[in-house]
């Protein structure tokens, strides 16, 4: 079943309570998510998350942390996610908000270099890039 928000991009329902997900069509599990009734839950969920452990299960396979950031307004965390040596774009980027009493869970893309995804990761954390261009710059 999928929900939408005021954007009116489609919600999907995901297979952990209280958690939506926001381009993304497959309902996922997020082991990490803390319950939605704690008191900071954005806080509560970024100091659960540590490189390397599970993120995200998918039928597909297993999204593994590889870096995290809170935003500086403290209203989203950044995850750097890899996916494995076989996956062909190894590196994701996911937004997370606290939105009317939900988890959204948003992709920001899959990537085909960790390079790629080093630079979106380091971009919506509104920080300025000093790498070269890389080969996800040229992929869409």
């Amino acid at each position: 079943m999928a929900y939408t928000d005021t954007q009116l991009r489609p919600l999907v329902i995901s297979e952990t309570p209280g958690v939506l997900q926001r381009n993304w069509k497959t309902p996922a599990r997020f082991p990490l998510c803390p319950d939605t009734l704690v008191e900071a839950p954005l806080l509560t969920y970024f100091e659960k998350l540590f490189v390397g452990d599970i993120a995200v299960i998918t039928p597909w396979g297993k999204t593994t942390i590889g870096d995290t950031a809170m935003t500086q307004d403290g209203n989203s965390i950044l995850l750097l996610g890899e996916h494995g040596d076989d996956a062909i774009k190894p590196w994701s980027l996911m937004q997370i908000t606290f939105d009317n009493g939900y988890f959204v869970h948003e992709s920001h893309g899959m990537f085909f270099s960790r390079d790629g995804a080093e630079k979106a990761f380091t971009l919506a954390q509104g920080l300025p890039w000093d790498g070269e261009d890389t080969i996800d710059d040229y992929c869409w």
